[in-house]
Order: structure tokens, then sequence, then C-alpha cells
């Protein structure tokens, strides 16, 4: 009897020691999946949706607001490179910044800056912070105390900026997507210059790969997918079957940039799998081919997410050759963003 009790103490110690063992030591997600979207699909007789905002993906699935309900119309999302609970969102009427986690919040803009599309950090010094707006481009040297508008080279019928990205192999070379094409500053934001030999069309979206520097991708209004595969040094027409679309997203996989995605208004998502030689149509099983973002998952290696307009957002495992159901039925979804955990 003894023994037996012995033997048995000693494998209950033998399993805790192992499953002490098996326990990781970092959160088993990394990043934290949020989305800026409005739920329009419920709006009646009201310019503001009832339900708006940032939204964050909870593990089991579920998505919970982030922020106070008086949040609305919530365009982008990003968080410091330095400390993942400031958090600033760019919103209809400027930015908000958040140094708690999103538990308090204060518009750091006045009205001069509105129509916020685009936030983006500088990764080495997180003092400085960069928007594109529907005004302009605008920046901050004091982590989003105070902004300068800072769109010196830009013409005046390119002020209209929706997207910018801040290069993370070079954090004072930035290029920003505006409504007469692509232009770049290697100063910081201080001057700007066209990109040459890329779209002068309107620019929609505009993506770095962040597993490889040199890999970006635009989406344009009317003139389909442009790649780079040297850095934004020279451009190439891609996704022949968005040749003609408004492309608003555009993704590039962290972990393979010879993995792509990019989604058409009206044309559904094209997927490519050899860094955009050949594409093929992965909107089969999606219900609507009208899909607002894309983005691929940081914490699941190859899994890509799609939100279609108004009829749910949808994640694949095999680059769209199935999907599945991912919640936000009746919302539109304008940015998907995955953010260091804190």
């Amino acid at each position: 009897m003894k023994k037996t009790a012995t033997f048995a103490l000693f494998i209950l110690a033998t399993a805790l020691v192992h499953a002490k063992e098996a326990t990781p030591s970092l959160p088993s997600q990394p990043w934290r999946f949020f989305a800026a979207m409005s739920m329009t699909k419920t709006q009646i007789n009201s310019p503001t949706p009832e339900i708006s905002g940032a939204f964050l993906r909870q593990p089991n699935g579920r998505w919970l607001h982030f922020g106070g309900d008086q949040i609305k119309w919530v365009n982008a999302l990003a968080v410091s490179p330095a400390n993942p609970a400031v958090v600033y969102l760019g919103c209809g009427n400027g930015i908000l910044r958040s140094r708690d986690d999103g538990r308090t919040w204060r518009l750091t803009t006045d009205w001069h800056v509105a129509d916020v599309f685009t936030i983006q950090g500088n990764p080495v010094d997180s003092s400085r912070v960069y928007a594109a707006t529907g005004w302009g481009i605008w920046r901050s040297m004091d982590s989003g105390e105070t902004w300068i508008e800072s769109d010196r080279g830009l013409p005046l019928t390119g002020k209209f900026t929706q997207t910018l990205v801040v290069d993370s192999s070079q954090p004072s070379r930035l290029i920003a997507g505006t409504d007469v094409g692509m232009y770049i500053s290697n100063d910081g934001a201080d001057s700007w210059s066209p990109v040459v030999g890329a779209s002068r069309a309107p620019i929609l979206h505009l993506e770095q790969a962040a597993g490889d520097p040199q890999h970006w991708i635009v989406g344009t209004q009317g003139e389909g997918v442009q790649l780079s595969t040297d850095g934004g040094a020279t451009w190439t027409v891609v996704a022949p079957a968005l040749a003609r679309s408004n492309v608003y997203a555009a993704s590039i996989d962290p972990s393979d940039s010879s993995r792509i995605a990019a989604a058409g208004w009206s044309q559904g998502i094209q997927v490519s799998r050899d860094g955009g030689k050949t594409w093929r149509d992965a909107t089969r099983g999606l219900p609507s081919t009208h899909v607002s973002a894309i983005a691929f998952d940081r914490n699941t290696r190859g899994r890509l997410w799609a939100s279609t307009f108004e009829e749910g957002t949808f994640y694949s495992d095999d680059l769209g050759r199935t999907w599945h159901s991912g919640g936000l039925y009746g919302a539109y979804v304008l940015d998907l963003k995955f953010v260091p955990r804190l």
C-alpha cells in the first residue's frame, strides 16, 4: 500500500514537471489582431453607424470594442514601436492617442487634421509618427503630442493621401500614396518627390513586406497592382485579372515573401505563390466579391484574412482555396492590423 502511494506520488510529480516544462514562456499569440470598422449594414437614417471604431479579436474568436464608445469612424490603428501601450487611432476627426492601452484617449490634433487614413511610427525613433490624411501628410516629433504639416513637394492636386509607409530598413525614407501617384521622401518627410516609374493613378494601398524590406506592393484606383522587389527602385504591373480594378487591399506574407494577395472591388481576391509571376482567383467560397481589407496573420503562419463588404471577415489556411468565417458580419472593415502584444 505504501509503495503504491509512493509510486503514484512519483508519477504525479513527474507529470507536473513535464507540464511545467511544456508551458511556453511567451504568449501563444505574440501579436494582437485589430480591425478598424463600422457596422454599416445595420445603419438606419444616420450618417454615423451605431457600432463603429477599433475592435480587438479575442482568443475565442469574439471581437470586442477597443476604446470608448464615443470613438467613431476609425480608419486605421498603430502602436508605438517602443511601447505597445501607446496606441494611435486615425479617425475622421483627427488623431486620437492613448498611453494606457485604450483605457483613456485624447484628441491630439486640431481642425486642420481630418480624414486620417494611415498612421505609422518610426521603428528606430518612437517619438516620430507620421499620418496620411485627406488634406496632406502630417508628422509628429514628440510622440503625437503636436503635429506639423509635412507635404512640401506634393502638388496641390496630390494632397489627398490615403496610405504611407516608413521604410523599415531606412527609417528616414518614406513612401506615400497620393491621388496622383506615389511620392518618396528621403529626409523624414521634410520634402517629397515623385517615385520614378510608378503609377500616377490614385494610390489606395501601399505595403512593405514585414519579412523582406525589399518587397513592396501597391494597389491603385483603376490600374491594378504594382510590385517592387528592389526596395521601390523599380515597379512591375502584376495580377492581370486586376489590371483595371480599384485595389483597396494587398499584402505580402511576412513568413514567405513569395506568397502575395491582392483584392479588387467587385473583382475579389487574386493570390500568387511565386512572388507575383503567376496568379489565381481565390474568391470562391466568399459571399461577396467586394473586398475592403486583407492581411496575412502574424500568429498563424500562412493564414490569410479577408474582409468582405458587409458580409463578414474570413480566413484561409491554404491561400484562398477554402475559407472560414472570422466574424464581423455586417461590417465595413477599413483596416486589419497585427500589432505586438504588451
